[in-house]
Order: C-alpha cells, then structure tokens, then sequence
C-alpha cells in the first residue's frame, strides 16, 4: 500500500470498518511484521508524507501508519494487535505486541522490541518466540520426510519443552504477558499429514509450557506422557 495515498487509508478503514460489523472480538490483528520499505524510499507521495508528518523517514512511516489504525480501531471500541514490529512507534498502549523476533535482522530489519522492552514500555505482549514456536522449523530428527522452512536451528520436542515465555522479565512485567501462541506457517504445508507431522507432539510441549510455571515441569516425565498421546 501506498503510504502517501490518502485513498489507500480510506479503502483500509473500510476493510476495518467492515471487519469490526461481522466479528465480535474485541482484538482485531493488523498484522505489521516483515514490512520491506524499499518502495517507500522510492515513491514520491511517500517522501511527501514523510515531510508533512515531520518523520525522520521510511521506518517512522510504518510507525506513524500503524498509530493511525490503532487509533481508527479505538474509536470502534476495538484493541489493536499486530507484531512487535508495530510497537516501533507511538501507537496507543491499547494495542498488543505479538515478540516473534529474538534479533533486528529478523524480518525486515526493524528496531527489535522484546517481551521485556515491550512491558517495560507499558504493552500487553504475547510472547511467541520464533526458535520455540514456530512449528515450521524442522524438528531435528532423522529420515524426516518433510519439507521445512530453511531455519538454521531446529526445533526439537525438549527445545519446544524448554521455552519460558516469562523469561526475563520481572514481576511487574510479566503481568503485560497475556499469553503466547504456537505458529504453523501454511506455505511450508503440502497436506494434512504434513500439518499432524509438525503439530504433533511440539503443540504438546507449547501447551503445557504455557499452562506451567518452569519449576513445575520435567521433561522426561513430560516425555512419557507425550508418547501415550
């Protein structure tokens, strides 16, 4: 979308209006991770925009975007939620941050903002780390006859058992942690087998992960558990 097209923000507020009529929820996501800005740098009403909003550039931009449809949603007595990349701004502290990324190469590059930064800052976040959540990264085991995303590090059943959504957080952050999420990524899925395959059993591990604290848990107790399932 065209960030210096005034009709862009119309037809988009639609789309929002539209979604607010037909869902009840009180959360709409607007998405906002891996957002190249390679147009923007090129586009003249862009440049424009930039200029009339006092922005120090294209990365500002997506800020300033983001801020406008948290606030569009708000007026619709809506909350915003969208991925950490969103929270590079001054969007309402309504809005919810999804950490997916542990690094700023992640993605396209933005300011990283983890569940501690985000908290800190006053943000509800669901913590759903990339190396632990993303059920698209292969699961190190051998003979796998499946196609994965092309991760360095893969994602084992203990790995997946491991993560801590509080992890470094203090008290009065972790009460911003309203939850975390394990993440299947279609374009990596042929078909339902190939879906159960890298579901199953690391959803098990995230969901026990996410219902205990880490000094409740015990992996080979877990493990045992698992192979009935």
């Amino acid at each position: 979308y065209c960030a210096g097209n005034d009709e862009a923000f119309r037809f988009l507020e639609g789309v929002l209006d539209e979604v607010c009529e037909l869902f009840p929820s009180d959360v709409i996501h607007i998405g906002g991770d891996e957002c190249p800005k390679v147009r923007w740098e090129k586009c003249e009403k862009c440049k424009a925009r930039i200029k009339a909003e006092g922005l120090s550039g294209t990365k500002d931009l997506q800020a300033w975007i983001a801020t406008h449809f948290a606030r569009h949603l708000n007026k619709r007595g809506r909350r915003t939620a969208g991925w950490d990349e969103i929270l590079n701004g001054d969007v309402p502290k309504s809005a919810i941050g999804m950490c997916w990324r542990m690094s700023s190469s992640a993605g396209a590059g933005d300011a990283l903002v983890t569940p501690q930064i985000a908290a800190a800052r006053g943000y509800d976040v669901i913590v759903a780390l990339s190396p632990y959540c993303y059920l698209s990264r292969n699961q190190g085991l051998p003979d796998d006859p499946y196609p994965y995303y092309t991760y360095t590090n893969p994602l084992s059943l203990q790995k997946a058992y491991s993560f801590d959504p509080l992890s470094g957080l203090n008290e009065a952050e972790a009460r911003h942690v309203i939850g975390s999420q394990a993440c299947v990524w279609s374009e990596s899925i042929w078909s339902v087998f190939d879906l159960e395959w890298k579901m199953w059993p690391r959803a098990l591990a995230l969901a026990e992960v996410m219902w205990t604290y880490p000094k409740d848990r015990d992996y080979a107790e877990f493990r045992a558990r698992a192979a009935k399932q």
